[in-house]
Formats: structure tokens, sequence, C-alpha cells
């Protein structure tokens, strides 16, 4: 096994320099901006009280649950497609941004609307919800220039701009937080966006006002199937927070972040290792190399394993002093009685989302995502709302744990039912 793992990192990707340097940049770009969100996140446990900070981050998933329906799968379906435009037909790479920020600006205005007419009745008497209404805007139109620069693979620039973003913001966050609390941690993901947006869309090489239907046609049907994953995806990681809150648990909704935040940095660089794999992918798929694509596919869940085990071990025993280093005033058993038992779910947590970015979206087959996400959100829904009322707040982790395995499990399977039915047909191929 050992030396199959080898062989793979030598000769397919690590060992080639574009791909080493690829992974490198992403990797660069993805901790940074996921480092700046922590940052800020930081900020606000530490100048908020606890019952503020666990309204923050319920206030913070109700927008997480907004955006999913502003983008609905827009920026990864555009990532996609610049990939394949770019082998196909290199024209239309001048009319992504605009057909696509077109759509953004529709789906999000609905939410929008939406959100001014019905929000009180829905959400209920939060005024902060309103501040985030630029952030609506911001957030998928970023995402659309972010997926450009990944189908285009310029992960260098799409890097340094993330970094220049990132800490043009971190000291305004700390300023913003410290003497406006709730209202200046938006402050300070609006700046960081804007600041983003614009530099993204400055440094862009391909700019034009021309509006192309087949561009608008692809990616919205795409999209679909994309958008109802990460609504699904939803349901599993931030889902628990709303039901948290609907039983009035405020105070473990921080801890419950505060464990989710740790555990996204763990997961993002088998994220990123995914994208930088996924435009190679499409193209492979696009000339029906069926065989190599799925060789590729055992090797990454076999080298995953083999990396998740041991740090997960680690974190299990530093995270304690984490907390006690960063999140002093948080640290007690419940937080510990929380990560204690949630860390079981991360090893199924990274093979759902390696076969997700890395195999099933780049070769156009998102639907087997949808699908394992509609049954393990379902599940987790109401797991959730059975289990807390069985077992108080402690019960959204029973459910994560049932949940995350069930979902991987069936990714795993209908993925690789697809691929040996497509090699089926091409047989002969590599």
């Amino acid at each position: 096994m050992s030396n199959s793992i080898f062989v793979y990192l030598k000769t397919n990707h690590l060992a080639q320099k574009e791909n080493f340097t690829n992974f490198f940049w992403r990797a660069i770009q993805l901790f940074g901006k996921k480092g700046v969100s922590f940052v800020i996140f930081y900020f606000a446990s530490l100048f908020l009280i606890p019952k503020d900070f666990g309204e923050l981050n319920y206030l913070l998933a109700i927008v997480s649950l907004l955006l999913i329906f502003c983008d609905f799968g827009l920026s990864t379906a555009t990532a996609k497609y610049v990939a394949e435009y770019k082998s196909k037909d290199k024209k239309l790479l001048k009319k992504v941004l605009p057909s696509v920020t077109f759509l953004v600006f529709v789906f999000t205005s609905m939410i929008v609307l939406l959100l001014l007419a019905l929000g009180k009745k829905i959400i209920g008497d939060y005024p902060y919800i309103y501040i985030f209404i630029p952030y609506l805007y911001l957030v998928p139109i970023v995402g659309v220039l972010e997926g450009i620069y990944r189908g285009k693979k310029n992960f260098k620039t799409l890097s340094l701009i993330t970094i220049i973003s990132g800490l043009s913001t971190i000291l305004l966050s700390y300023f913003f937080i410290k003497n406006y609390g709730i209202t200046g941690t938006i402050i300070s993901l609006i700046v960081l966006y804007i600041i983003d947006g614009v530099i993204l869309f400055v440094k862009q090489d391909d700019k034009s006002r021309e509006f192309n239907y087949q561009i608008v046609k692809d990616v919205a049907n795409y999209s679909i199937i994309l958008g109802v994953v990460n609504l699904m995806y939803y349901l599993f990681i931030r889902v628990d927070v709303l039901i948290l809150k609907r039983f009035d648990y405020i105070l473990e909704i921080g801890y419950y972040e505060i464990i989710n935040r740790i555990l996204d940095l763990i997961v993002i660089p088998f994220i990123l290792f995914s994208q930088i794999l996924a435009p190679d992918i499409t193209r492979e798929y696009v000339k029906k190399k069926m065989k190599l694509i799925k060789r590729k596919s055992n090797s990454l869940i076999i080298f995953s394993l083999l990396l998740i085990g041991p740090v997960a071990v680690i974190l299990y025993f530093l995270f304690p002093y984490i907390l006690k280093l960063m999140f002093a005033k948080y640290y007690g058993n419940e937080i510990m009685q929380m990560f204690n038992l949630i860390i079981f779910a991360l090893p199924f947590r990274v093979i759902y989302n390696i076969l997700n970015h890395a195999i099933a979206v780049p070769t156009g087959h998102g639907k087997i995502s949808m699908w394992a996400m509609i049954i393990g959100g379902i599940i987790n829904l109401f797991l959730d709302i059975i289990f807390i009322k069985a077992f108080g707040y402690i019960g959204v982790v029973y459910s994560t744990l049932v949940c995350f395995p069930v979902a991987a499990i069936i990714m795993t399977i209908l993925l690789y039912k697809k691929l040996n039915k497509l090699l089926q047909i091409d047989s002969g191929e590599l």
C-alpha cells in the first residue's frame, strides 16, 4: 500500500512541478482566507461576552443559509466551466464574469427582498441581520471571481490578492470589533470582501460586458445541483446552530462554533488539494480517461485516511491547550465533551470533501453529492431535534456522529458505481 502511494505522489501530482506550485499557492490563499475569518471570529470571542458571542454565531448561521441561496453553487460551477471552456472554447472565457454576475444579482436580489418582507417574522427581532445585506451581494460575486481564477489555475495571483486583502482587514477588524461589538464584526466582514472583490476584478485578465446565454444556461443548470448539495451540507454543519438556538442553548452555540472553526482549518488542506486537482480531472473526464480518474480516486482516499488519522490523534491531545490559550473563558466540561466525541466524525468529513471536490464536481456528477447530502442532511435535521430533546445540547454531536459516516458511505458507493459503469462503456481507455 505504501509503495502505491509513493508511486502516486511521485508520478502523478506532487512530484509534478506545476501541481506542487499550484498546491502551495492555493494553500496560502485558502489558509489566508480562512485565517482572516478565524482572526475576526477570535476577536469577536475575545471582546464579546459569551451570550453575545453565541447570538453572533446564530446570526452568522442565518447569513450562511441566505448565502447558499444567493450563490447556489454558482462559484463552484464557474470554476468547472472556466476549466472546460479553456480546453474547448477560449472565446467564451471573457463572457463568463458578466454572465454569471447577472445570475448572482438576480438570486441575491430575490433573497434580499424576501428578507426585507419576511425577515422579522421568520428570523425574529434581530436588526443586525439587515447590516449583512451588502455582504449577501459581495460574497457570491467574490466567489465567482475566485472561481474564474481557479478554473484558469491562476493560484499564485489569487493567493497574493487574498494576503493583501486579509492583512488590510485584520487591523481594521480589531478596531471595529473592540469598539462596536457585533456591528463591528459585520463591518469587518464587509470590508474584507470589498477589498478582495475590487482587487480580484482589477487584476483579472478577461474583462468584458458581453452577456452570453449559453454560459448562463450551462452554469445555472449545473449550479442548481451544487446549490442543493450546499443546502444539504448546511444541514450537516450549520443547522445544528439553529436547532440549538431553538432550544435556547445560546452559550453552547459558541462552544460548537469554536470546535467547527478549528475542524474547518484541519479539513482545508484536503479541500485545497482536491481543488488543485479538479481542473486536471475535468480535462481527463472530457478525454474519457476513466481508468486514470478511478486510480486517482483510490489513491486520494488511501492517502487522506493515512494522513487524517495521526492528525486527529494529535488534535485530540492539543485541543485543551488551544482552548486555554485562545478561548480561555469558554474552556469547560461542556466544550470538551462535545469535542471529544465530534473528533471521531473527522475522517468521514475528509473523505466526503475529497470525493466531492476532486472527483464528483469536476466530472459533472454533482448529483451524487446531492443525493448523499440530501439523505445525510435530512437525517441530521431530525436527529438533532430528537437527540437534543432526549440528551440536551450534546444531542447535536450524537447526530453528527451518525450523519457524516452515512453521507461519506453513500457518496463513495454511488460515485464508484458511476465510475465503474463509465469504465465499462469506455473499456480500453487508459
